[in-house]
């Protein structure tokens, strides 16, 4: 699970009210409400999902657990006056219908004014589109899980693409972060790449370029007369299958 932040509009361009709203998030509240069966979620800091070759739990003062008063202190400096923040629910996708639900607690009780905004899933990826003023039909913050094949490499991962207008929907500018992934790509051997990821993990959390809030695994059941089931990283596929 992760939250997204719009760094174009008021208040989260401002560096402190994005990692205010990160510190008060805790990842076992989602975990919890979402998947519900303990054994299926576990609370991870990393952005890089834990138990992928760059994860890294060295995250600095994030640490999964809410820190509700280093967030109110956030929120003091960056001068925030109560103004909403725009918070957008997809109500008809289950797998993460409930976690706004949880972000919405968890950033009132930090002080933030929430515009909760509920829509099926199609109108809020048609929203997190526009780069409107949240007062135009714009946003602020939106949720959302992927797998972790898709999110374990700074190359892959859509929350790190930070060229601006033309990166992904928060639209982060942040070149660092670009010039690292290059390095990251021209680097050679894992031990060099890991210490790049990690270099990219601690500006994406200085920067808060979103939120990790927690992994979960998708249990699948196969019939025992079946054979030639590939393990793959979180998606299955329908090949090289065949029946006994």
């Amino acid at each position: 699970f992760i939250m997204r932040f719009n760094h174009l509009h008021a208040p989260f361009d401002n560096p402190k009210v994005r990692k205010a709203a990160m510190l008060a998030m805790g990842q076992q509240a989602y975990i919890a409400t979402q998947v519900g069966v303990p054994e299926l979620g576990r609370m991870c800091r990393s952005i890089y999902p834990c138990g992928t070759p760059y994860a890294d739990e060295n995250t600095g003062d994030f640490t999964g657990k809410p820190n509700v008063a280093k967030a109110k202190a956030l929120l003091a400096e960056a001068g925030y006056k109560g103004q909403p923040i725009v918070l957008m629910r997809p109500t008809d996708l289950a797998s993460i219908a409930k976690i706004p639900l949880v972000a919405k607690q968890q950033l009132e009780a930090v002080g933030f004014k929430v515009d909760f905004q509920q829509m099926d899933w199609a109108s809020l990826v048609a929203r997190r589109s526009k780069k409107d003023l949240p007062s135009a039909g714009g946003w602020n913050l939106f949720l959302t899980a992927w797998t972790a094949g898709d999110i374990s490499s700074p190359l892959t991962m859509a929350m790190l693409n930070a060229k601006g207008d033309k990166g992904w929907f928060g639209w982060q500018n942040e070149p660092r972060i670009e010039k690292l992934k290059a390095d990251f790509a021209r680097a050679d051997g894992l031990a060099a790449k890991k210490k790049i990821a990690s270099e990219i993990q601690a500006i994406a959390f200085e920067t808060s370029t979103h939120a990790p809030l927690g992994q979960y695994q998708s249990p699948s059941a196969i019939r025992d007369n079946v054979d030639g089931v590939l393990q793959t990283p979180g998606i299955p596929v329908m090949w090289n299958i065949t029946k006994k």
